[in-house]
């Protein structure tokens, strides 16, 4: 036990070092790094530490080891790997802050969440045929219709008909104007819908004839 307390205090000193807040008794400790969402476990036996760290990412986390077993005495190879870890995610933050900093500053607006959250609401209770990520398809016999929210939040929507594929319109969503250009959008499916037909309209007049 003397020995696992002693592992346990030199690794929770090493690693509030390296910039982590950790809580820690009885051979376990938790410990996180907040500025760059790095978090993990760490459990001290007789015989062994075991590790398990994890990363934030958007949308979710990354496991970066999932109870990771490690000799007693590799108490500074843990260090060293928590070290680098820290170094190199320090590093890309930084640059990562950089790099978008300097694209929103050439004209690439990061999406607005509200706005987008808007267009999904809206857009969901339509009657579409498909969807991939910020896309609504609508199919009909002959041609496709698509509506598509872009990253600087302009909504366009194309034609395809065969080969070709033509912009019939576009505009940028604000949270002013968004009710507005779904209605105009809305009264395009509604058209495109009563001109075009659809898969489930026939489907729907082949089982009347059917019966």
């Amino acid at each position: 036990m003397e020995d696992i307390d002693k592992i346990e205090k030199e690794l929770v000193t090493k690693l509030e070092e390296l910039g982590f807040k950790t809580k820690h008794g009885y051979g376990q400790i938790g410990y996180e790094h907040g500025d760059i969402g790095l978090y993990g476990r760490i459990s001290v036996f007789s015989d062994e530490i075991t590790c398990s760290l994890n990363l934030d990412v958007v949308g979710g986390y990354i496991p970066l080891l999932q109870l990771h077993s490690f000799n007693c005495s590799k108490v500074e190879e843990i260090v060293f790997l928590h070290s680098a870890v820290v170094e190199y995610l320090k590093e890309l933050k930084k640059s990562s802050i950089d790099f978008c900093a300097l694209v929103q500053s050439m004209g690439a607006t990061a999406i607005e969440k509200e706005v987008v959250d808007k267009y999904l609401d809206h857009f969901k209770n339509t009657a579409y045929d498909s969807k991939l990520g910020y896309t609504f398809e609508y199919s009909g016999i002959f041609s496709i219709l698509n509506v598509r929210l872009g990253d600087t939040l302009d909504l366009v929507v194309t034609l395809r008909d065969g080969n070709c594929e033509c912009v019939i319109y576009n505009s940028r969503v604000t949270d002013e104007t968004c009710e507005e250009v779904f209605d105009t959008v809305d009264g395009l499916i509604e058209d495109f819908r009563v001109n075009c037909g659809s898969y489930r309209g026939l489907i729907k007049i082949v089982q009347n004839n059917t019966l």
